[in-house]
């Protein structure tokens, strides 16, 4: 009994000293895991009876460079973020920082009024405003007493 709860004890150990340095590997080599950069940019959205409003966190990317569309009750964002360009003499000590393109894609759960969409940006925020359609908006239904 006691060498098995020895022996499984410092398998532990191993297993997380392993885990602790394929995590410090992967920070290294492999800053942002395949996950996660699916899910660039993070997105909230918040909903009410009038429609929802979508945050968009995209720090570093041209406002000019993403593009926005709508189809029935789907968003669509798509853009790139630029690689930095860097002097010949200069070594890239640590890479963290996603670039290229990317594209998200995110289905509401009501039609969305496309001609009244609006759109801002400010210090790499994108804020959205995706309006219901009229029929897609919560009726109020009168009840009469006999």
């Amino acid at each position: 009994m006691f060498l098995e709860t020895f022996q499984k004890t410092n398998l532990e150990r191993l297993w997380e000293d392993l885990r602790r340095v394929q995590n410090a590997l992967d920070e290294d080599f492999f800053p942002m895991s395949i996950s996660e950069r699916k899910a660039f940019p993070p997105i909230n959205i918040f909903e009410d009876a009038d429609g929802a409003t979508a945050i968009v966190q995209i720090p570093g990317v041209d406002p000019e460079k993403i593009e926005l569309s709508v189809t029935g009750d789907l968003l669509n964002i798509s853009g790139q973020r630029e690689t930095d360009s860097f002097n010949e003499n200069i070594s890239l000590h640590r890479n963290e920082l996603w670039k290229g393109k990317f594209s998200r894609s995110l289905r509401l759960p009501f039609t969305i009024d496309s001609n009244n969409i609006k759109a801002n940006s400010k210090n790499g925020i994108l804020e959205i405003r995706l309006p219901r359609t009229e029929e897609e908006k919560p009726k109020k239904i009168s009840i009469t007493a006999d």
